[in-house]
């Protein structure tokens, strides 16, 4: 087997992979009620912010 049809195979094994994922995604999204996806995107959005508050400088925490 050439190198090309190795790297073929590896980039379609992967897209397989990308694709299963997705559709694992969006069935565990479509499962979640409204509730359940707004408190989830408000986590992320306090993981966020906590972040920016640590790592950025000059803030309150800093001075």
């Amino acid at each position: 087997m050439s190198c090309f049809d190795t790297q073929l195979r590896e980039l379609k094994d992967q897209c397989n992979e990308s694709t299963q994922k997705l559709l694992k995604l969006e069935k565990t999204l479509s499962e979640k009620s409204g509730f359940e996806l707004l408190v989830c995107v408000l986590g992320c959005v306090l993981v966020l912010i906590g972040l920016l508050v640590m790592f950025l400088p000059g803030t309150a925490l800093n001075a």
